[in-house]
C-alpha cells in the first residue's frame, strides 16, 4: 500500500475535539511517499526505491507528534 502524506499537523489536547486547537506542522513542505509493505512484496519495494532513486527514511507519525507537541516529557 502506498500513501501521499501532505501537511502532516499535530497538536496537543485533552479532548477529542478542542474549541481552539493550536497545530504544529511537520515536514512543511514536504510530501512524504509512504510505502507500507509485508515480506510478500518485500522484493518489489525495494526495487522500487532503488530504480526510481527514492530516499529510504524510517518514520514513525506517533513519535513525531510526541516529539512536536510534548515539551517536558522527563521531569
Amino acid at each position: 500500500m502506498v500513501s501521499f502524506d501532505h501537511m502532516s499537523r499535530y497538536i496537543q489536547a485533552d479532548t477529542l475535539f478542542p474549541e481552539s486547537p493550536f497545530f504544529k506542522t511537520d515536514l512543511s513542505g514536504s510530501i512524504v511517499f509512504e510505502i507500507k509493505s509485508t515480506l510478500d512484496d518485500l522484493d518489489l519495494t525495494i526495487r522500487m526505491v532503488r530504480d526510481f532513486n527514492l530516499k529510504a527514511v524510517p518514520n514513525s507519525k506517533y513519535a513525531n507528534a510526541v516529539n512536536h507537541t510534548q515539551t517536558a516529557l522527563w521531569r
